[in-house]
């Protein structure tokens, strides 16, 4: 017993660590009418419209509508919706850093909101000589397979960091619908 439980102290780090390693999905970009756009419908029991758009106004405002050079929250308090337009820079895991621009539209209804995350484009230049912007459809198409941007070396690497960037959106918003 004393052996498992020192067992289980030696290899807990290594189980936090691998925590942190994301990977690489199926289908990392899911296109709609030709476009990368993810989505995500959410049920919140015990929420009101109103209550839900309040909740996610607030974390928008908070953690967009900050700085109007590289954010915007556009809200309609009486339709329950949201438009997020911001910038971020996404860490890759080889070093490299792209600027993600995208477009966030949150719909608020009845015990539910809508999630839509579009018009995603980066800023992207690994040898910071002349930075570039690239509409994601042109890299991310196939998984990343069908790239054709011939900058981007490692486009499933960034196929997958956006995906795990908007699943992290996704669970931002279902925080702040609760609340939290």
């Amino acid at each position: 017993m004393k052996k498992w439980i020192i067992s289980l102290f030696l290899f807990l780090p290594l189980a936090l660590a691998a925590q942190g390693e994301r990977g690489q999905v199926t289908n990392c970009a899911p296109f709609k009418d030709g476009r990368v756009c993810y989505t995500e419908n959410v049920e919140v029991q015990g929420k009101s419209k109103a209550e839900l758009f309040a909740n996610i106004n607030k974390w928008a405002q908070s953690t967009y509508g900050m700085d109007i050079f590289l954010s915007n929250v556009a809200a309609n308090k009486k339709a329950g919706t949201l438009m997020i337009s911001s910038k971020v820079e996404l860490l890759l895991e080889n070093k490299a850093k792209a600027i993600i621009k995208f477009r966030m539209n949150i719909n608020c209804r009845e015990n539910r909101y809508e999630i839509k995350v579009s018009n995603i484009r980066y800023q992207y230049d690994p040898d910071k000589n002349k930075t570039q912007m690239f509409p994601a459809e042109d890299i991310l198409i196939n998984n990343g397979k069908g790239n054709k941007v011939a900058l981007v070396t490692e486009p499933e690497l960034l196929c997958n960091a956006t995906f795990f960037f908007v699943e992290r959106l996704y669970g931002d918003v279902y925080d702040a619908a609760l609340g939290k």
